[in-house]
């Protein structure tokens, strides 16, 4: 039996808590490269294999491609992936409210207007202690869009699914 996106993408979260520091610690002592660009390769590396592949049918290798995590990867500019450079995306990853009541963001301390759209997933976070956002363990938020604002979740309160996107849109 396959796992849902929600079950893989919390998996993800699991993986990035655990493998943080250890990631941080090897990006400091790479002094040739820039440590922003090697954790932004590493992590959607690990996004194409852990999150991407489980959706892929072996009978169709590659019908499953997500939109890049975050920023994407610096290795293959100007592709924002690591594994299959020219690749478009065929799905995106958007959060729904898995409560009564509606999806709070906790960037503008109020909850959000269902009618807007679904939140756009981007990428995992933690609300930092002055109240805005940082890509850090224990990935219990989700940084995502909501009709072009920036919004910030808490992971527990939604669930993460794919639908269908344009790949001949930019």
């Amino acid at each position: 039996m396959r796992a849902s996106m929600d079950e893989v993408i919390r998996g993800f979260a699991r993986f990035l808590t655990q493998s943080w520091d250890e990631v941080l610690r090897a990006a400091g002592v790479l002094e040739h490269f820039d440590t922003a660009g090697f954790i932004a390769d590493w992590v959607q590396g690990n996004w194409e294999l852990l999150v991407e592949t489980p959706f892929r049918d072996s009978a169709r290798p590659g019908d499953v491609y997500l939109e890049p995590y975050g920023e994407g990867a610096e290795c293959n500019d100007p592709s924002s992936r690591v594994w299959n450079p020219d690749a478009l995306p065929t799905h995106r990853v958007v959060c729904l409210p898995t409560k009564a009541r509606p999806i709070v963001d906790l960037l503008a301390g109020r909850e959000l207007d269902p009618g807007k759209g679904p939140v756009v997933f981007d990428h995992l976070a933690i609300q930092s202690k002055t109240g805005w956002h940082e890509e850090a363990p224990p990935f219990d938020c989700v940084l995502g869009y909501q009709d072009e604002l920036e919004v910030l979740v808490r992971l527990d309160e939604v669930s993460l699914v794919t639908e269908e996107v344009d790949a001949s849109d930019p």
